[in-house]
């Protein structure tokens, strides 16, 4: 999840102050909902593998 917050801290410079940063949580939150998706689909119940994955 630091890759995540390194993340949201570049987009904040890139993109300018709090809307940079909300876009870029959102962006982030909907790369962990399609990884949880996939991996329900796939017939993993865990999460924990995805983000151990990383």
């Amino acid at each position: 999840m630091a890759v995540a917050a390194a993340a949201v801290e570049k987009g904040e410079r890139e993109e300018g102050g709090v809307e940079g940063e909300r876009r870029m949580r959102e962006r982030v939150g909907q790369r962990q909902r399609r990884r949880r998706r996939e991996n329900e689909r796939d017939g993993k119940a865990s999460t924990a593998s995805a983000s151990a994955r990383e």
